[in-house]
């Protein structure tokens, strides 16, 4: 029993840094509002006024590679989990830094093969908006969005991946203002 609970305390270790990160990155009133709904719906914090609405949840970044592919970019775990469940396609290819909390990076294909300049760009992309933004080299799995799955009962942004492949790239942000 003392190993089923160590497993869900490391469980939770992880989803508390993956919100302590997306908090890093915030810029802006309305993704921290979004992050503190998240919190209260996990259980992790009291609301603050029942009788008030959730926020909207606000867009996630998009972004254009240079071959012209739209790249969308999750802000926090609920737009995580937004763009892998909900706006992505079969053939949609999904990246996230490898072992790092960080932005779940969706490229949007459109059912056409995706030159390796986008693929690297997605990849900076998620290097870049991720925990490990400070190393030399980050690696970067990506995989078609078929082999991403939610397990049961996960807490938003939580997923497993197979069938993957890792790219090391440098975290850039002058390619974020390209």
């Amino acid at each position: 029993m003392l190993n089923k609970l160590i497993e869900e305390a490391e469980q939770e270790l992880v989803y508390i840094d993956s919100v302590f990160d997306a908090l890093s990155r915030a810029k802006e009133e309305s993704e921290i509002v979004e992050i503190r709904e998240e919190l209260t719906a996990s259980g992790h914090s009291k609301a603050i006024s029942k009788k008030k609405k959730p926020a909207p949840m606000t867009a996630p970044k998009e972004h254009v590679s240079s071959d012209g592919f739209k790249i969308l970019v999750g802000k926090n775990n609920r737009q995580n989990d937004m763009i892998t469940f909900k706006l992505a396609e079969k053939s949609d290819i999904w990246c996230h830094v490898k072992s790092y909390p960080g932005s779940h990076v969706l490229i949007k294909t459109g059912g056409v093969a995706v030159p390796d300049t986008t693929l690297e760009e997605a990849c900076i992309l998620a290097a870049t908006h991720s925990k490990a933004a400070n190393l030399p080299l980050v690696p970067v799995d990506y995989t078609m969005i078929k082999f991403v799955k939610k397990p049961p009962g996960a807490k938003p942004g939580m997923v497993t991946y197979d069938s993957f492949k890792t790219a090391h790239v440098e975290p850039n942000m002058n390619e974020l203002k390209k």
